[in-house]
């Protein structure tokens, strides 16, 4: 077991593991040499390569995770010890992260512009079984889709934040800041969520533009 190594985790990461994201292992590498209180949650879709990668070389830093593309929408699995094959029904996913003794995590769960938002019945399912709600995504581009998600904290569902990073400007640009070090297990990280501060700031207009126009060079590439 290994205690955490940091006081700030941005618990939403992309790497180039992720289709469209230009965030290298040896980007987040340096990062995290440059900023030595710094976590981070690799949730990289539907893979968890990248992060079992960084978990090696970092391990008191790196929380593996995925986010899953379900046959209903996205949910989170906070750490993850095996990959969880997409496209199965989102029930089915669920038990597959809770069975792995992980966190479930809804992310950006009311973002109008997502393709893979759950439906208001889904995300009734979903709420009833999860852990944490991601109420502030930097990369929810109508401020109210963030504030609207406020309102699903419930007494079982703790509030989180992530920069939902594709591009080096926008890692760690939100985190979550806990008070002290815990053991990098689900429920003493958990325990720590209970009191810790959220920092919430959007995506810059430039690294979202560069966003876009690195997946699109990648689509032209990849022909």
């Amino acid at each position: 077991m290994f205690k955490s190594d940091f006081n700030k985790i941005d618990i939403h990461v992309h790497t180039s593991y992720t289709y469209g994201s230009s965030l290298s292992l040896k980007i987040i590498s340096k990062f995290l040499q440059k900023n030595p209180d710094f976590g981070l949650a690799i949730t990289d879709i539907n893979c968890i390569d990248g992060a079992l990668i960084l978990k090696e070389k970092y391990p008191s830093r790196i929380i593996v995770g995925s986010q899953i593309i379900t046959k209903q929408g996205a949910i989170t699995g906070l750490f993850l010890k095996e990959h969880i094959p997409s496209d199965r029904d989102l029930s089915w996913t669920i038990d597959a992260i809770l069975v792995q003794n992980g966190l479930v995590c809804l992310p950006h769960p009311l973002d109008r512009n997502r393709p893979t938002r759950l439906s208001a019945a889904n995300l009734s399912i979903a709420l009833k079984r999860c852990d944490l709600i991601e109420i502030f995504n930097s990369r929810t581009i109508n401020s109210d889709d963030n504030k609207a998600a406020v309102r699903l904290i419930s007494s079982n569902v703790l509030p989180v934040c992530g920069s939902d990073s594709y591009t080096r400007q926008e890692l760690g640009r939100t985190y979550i800041k806990i008070s002290e070090k815990v053991n990098l297990t689900a429920n003493d990280f958990y325990d720590a969520l209970i009191n810790a501060e959220l920092v919430c700031r959007k995506a810059s207009s430039i690294a979202m533009m560069q966003s876009k126009l690195y997946t699109n060079y990648k689509r032209i590439t990849d022909k």
